[in-house]
């Protein structure tokens, strides 16, 4: 889920959830890993989220500085969106909700995104 727009002076939200058994995306799962692959001695059994990996949730917030009036905001205007990263990472242990199988992180930093082309629909030929 996204919301807000991509602009000077304004804020984007993200949540984005992550399976417990996502192999793709979540780092705890691993394939050829017997203690992290999410399956039973036998193999075949399904293990409970939070028994080998844990289900996350990232909300992230990214906001964008206003535009500035100094030389350096005025030639990168278009070009380069600056401002702050905050994310909360929460993990969810065993199957049973609540704080007691809930960990949270919280992270926060600056970034910059840099427009490499005006193109607004890029395609291939």
């Amino acid at each position: 889920m996204c919301g807000g727009d991509l602009a000077s002076g304004q804020t984007v939200t993200v949540t984005v959830d992550v399976g417990y058994n996502d192999q793709a995306s979540n780092p705890f799962v691993h394939t050829y890993h017997p203690d992290h692959d999410n399956l039973a001695a036998d193999f075949k059994t399904v293990q409970p989220v939070g028994r080998e990996s844990y289900r996350i949730r990232r909300e992230i917030k990214l906001t964008f500085e206003p535009p500035g009036s100094g030389f350096a905001s005025l030639t990168r205007t278009g070009r380069q969106l600056l401002g702050t990263y905050e994310e909360t990472m929460t993990l969810f242990g065993l199957a049973t909700s609540g704080p007691a199988n809930e960990k949270s992180y919280a992270m926060k930093g600056a970034f910059a995104l840099n427009r490499i082309s005006d193109i607004a629909t890029l395609e291939t030929e």
